[in-house]
């Protein structure tokens, strides 16, 4: 409807999340050149991004400490269609307890912002890294080897799909993928069978 309608680089109310066709647009070019300490918006740390020693640890406090898990908190994908974004989002659960603080569609543990850190359950956190850990690579690093923490570690080659915290799959969807990962769950002894 609003194809005729907007100029060109104008959004309607999504700011660009989705195309015009209604499928989500990628996250974008992340590679544009900023200032280290502002590659993303809302960093809150209290000294450069290449100062930091242990980044990754460092990063995975803060997002504890920015978005707790509450007691009674169910997984923030749950009945989402295209749960995490990255390259192969997933089917969120049927609503099984959040367990995890997770980064995504940007690794970088640092970039603890709304829409990149989510609070999810292990059954989906597990299925989000084991679709999508492979198009990743190693962590960015510095000339002297540390972790590089002022830059993206986003899919490589390509820009990954943002998450997306709106469409929801159908009942079926949903049941059908629990059922499918408890039966694999069974075959592997992970779990008793009944």
């Amino acid at each position: 409807m609003w194809d005729a309608m907007l100029a060109d680089n104008q959004f309607c109310c999504c700011e660009g999340l989705f195309t015009l066709d209604g499928s989500i647009a990628g996250v974008g070019d992340l590679d544009d050149p900023m200032a280290p300490e502002a590659y993303f918006e809302g960093y809150t740390g209290s000294k450069d991004l290449s100062a930091y020693s242990d980044p990754l640890s460092t990063g995975r406090k803060e997002a504890v400490k920015k978005f707790p898990i509450k007691p009674g908190m169910v997984c923030e994908w749950a009945w989402l269609q295209y749960a995490g974004g990255g390259v192969k989002p997933i089917i969120g659960c049927p609503g099984h307890p959040a367990e995890a603080v997770h980064h995504g569609p940007d690794k970088n543990t640092m970039c603890n912002v709304e829409g990149n850190v989510h609070r999810i359950c292990a059954e989906c956190h597990n299925r989000w890294h084991a679709s999508n850990d492979e198009y990743y690579g190693e962590r960015p690093t510095t000339p002297d080897g540390k972790i590089d923490a002022s830059v993206p570690f986003v899919p490589l080659g390509m820009a990954p799909l943002p998450h997306d915290p709106i469409t929801l799959a159908k009942d079926e969807e949903i049941h059908a993928e629990d059922k499918r990962r408890r039966d694999e769950a069974r075959r592997h002894g992970t779990i008793p069978k009944q």
